[in-house]
Protein backbone atom coordinates (compact mmCIF):
# COMPACT_ATOMS: atom_id res chain seq x y z
CA UNK A 1 0.00 0.00 0.00
CA UNK A 2 1.27 3.46 -0.83
CA UNK A 3 2.15 5.85 1.98
CA UNK A 4 0.16 9.08 2.31
CA UNK A 5 2.85 11.30 0.69
CA UNK A 6 3.11 8.75 -2.11
CA UNK A 7 -0.67 8.69 -2.50
CA UNK A 8 -0.80 12.48 -2.73
CA UNK A 9 2.02 12.59 -5.26
CA UNK A 10 0.44 9.78 -7.25
CA UNK A 11 -2.93 11.55 -7.34
CA UNK A 12 -1.18 14.71 -8.56
CA UNK A 13 0.62 12.66 -11.19
CA UNK A 14 -2.63 11.00 -12.30
CA UNK A 15 -4.30 14.40 -12.65
CA UNK A 16 -1.69 15.28 -15.27
CA UNK A 17 -2.65 12.19 -17.25
CA UNK A 18 -6.31 13.18 -17.14
CA UNK A 19 -5.48 16.72 -18.26
CA UNK A 20 -3.09 15.36 -20.93
CA UNK A 21 -5.83 13.10 -22.28
CA UNK A 22 -8.17 16.06 -22.52
CA UNK A 23 -5.53 18.24 -24.21
CA UNK A 24 -4.74 15.48 -26.72
CA UNK A 25 -8.47 15.07 -27.43
CA UNK A 26 -8.67 18.80 -28.11
CA UNK A 27 -5.49 18.79 -30.22
CA UNK A 28 -3.97 21.53 -28.03
CA UNK A 29 -0.27 20.95 -28.76
CA UNK A 30 0.98 23.79 -26.54
CA UNK A 31 -0.99 22.56 -23.54
CA UNK A 32 0.23 18.99 -24.17
CA UNK A 33 3.84 20.23 -24.12
CA UNK A 34 3.28 22.25 -20.94
CA UNK A 35 1.62 19.34 -19.18
CA UNK A 36 4.38 16.95 -20.21
CA UNK A 37 6.91 19.30 -18.63
CA UNK A 38 4.78 19.60 -15.48
CA UNK A 39 4.35 15.83 -15.40
CA UNK A 40 8.12 15.45 -15.33
CA UNK A 41 8.20 17.62 -12.20
CA UNK A 42 5.45 15.47 -10.65
CA UNK A 43 7.48 12.33 -11.35
CA UNK A 44 10.51 13.90 -9.68
CA UNK A 45 8.38 14.77 -6.65
CA UNK A 46 6.97 11.24 -6.50
CA UNK A 47 10.47 9.78 -6.56
CA UNK A 48 11.72 12.32 -4.01
CA UNK A 49 9.01 11.31 -1.52
CA UNK A 50 10.79 7.99 -1.15
CA UNK A 51 14.22 9.53 -0.48
CA UNK A 52 16.19 6.70 -2.04
CA UNK A 53 13.70 3.95 -1.28
CA UNK A 54 12.17 1.94 -4.09
CA UNK A 55 8.67 2.83 -5.20
CA UNK A 56 6.08 0.18 -4.36
CA UNK A 57 5.55 -2.30 -7.22
CA UNK A 58 1.87 -1.36 -7.58
CA UNK A 59 2.81 2.30 -8.05
CA UNK A 60 5.50 1.46 -10.61
CA UNK A 61 3.13 -0.81 -12.52
CA UNK A 62 0.47 1.90 -12.58
CA UNK A 63 2.91 4.58 -13.73
CA UNK A 64 4.25 2.34 -16.51
CA UNK A 65 0.70 1.66 -17.72
CA UNK A 66 -0.09 5.38 -17.72
CA UNK A 67 3.11 6.17 -19.63
CA UNK A 68 2.40 3.49 -22.22
CA UNK A 69 -1.15 4.77 -22.74
CA UNK A 70 0.12 8.33 -23.13
CA UNK A 71 2.85 7.25 -25.56
CA UNK A 72 0.26 5.40 -27.66
CA UNK A 73 -2.04 8.44 -27.74
CA UNK A 74 0.79 10.80 -28.73
CA UNK A 75 2.03 8.38 -31.40
CA UNK A 76 -1.48 8.16 -32.86
CA UNK A 77 -1.80 11.95 -32.73
CA UNK A 78 1.53 12.30 -34.56
CA UNK A 79 0.42 9.81 -37.23
CA UNK A 80 -2.87 11.68 -37.74
CA UNK A 81 -1.04 15.00 -38.12
CA UNK A 82 1.47 13.50 -40.57
CA UNK A 83 -1.37 11.99 -42.61
CA UNK A 84 -3.29 15.27 -42.67
CA UNK A 85 -0.17 17.19 -43.74
CA UNK A 86 0.53 14.68 -46.53
CA UNK A 87 -3.06 15.00 -47.76
CA UNK A 88 -2.79 18.78 -47.64
CA UNK A 89 0.43 18.67 -49.70
CA UNK A 90 -1.25 16.40 -52.27
CA UNK A 91 -4.23 18.76 -52.53
CA UNK A 92 -1.89 21.72 -52.86
CA UNK A 93 0.12 20.02 -55.61
CA UNK A 94 -3.08 19.07 -57.46
CA UNK A 95 -4.38 22.63 -57.18
CA UNK A 96 -1.08 23.98 -58.48
CA UNK A 97 -1.14 21.61 -61.47
CA UNK A 98 -4.72 22.60 -62.20
CA UNK A 99 -3.99 26.33 -62.07
CA UNK A 100 -1.00 25.85 -64.34
CA UNK A 101 -3.13 24.05 -66.90
CA UNK A 102 -1.71 20.62 -66.28
CA UNK A 103 -4.71 19.36 -64.40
Amino acid sequence: MATEPTSLALRRFESYYARLDEAVDQGDVELVQTLIEERSAAVEQLIATHRGQALPDAVKTHLVACEEALRARLTAMHAEIASALAAQRRRGAAALRYTQGGG
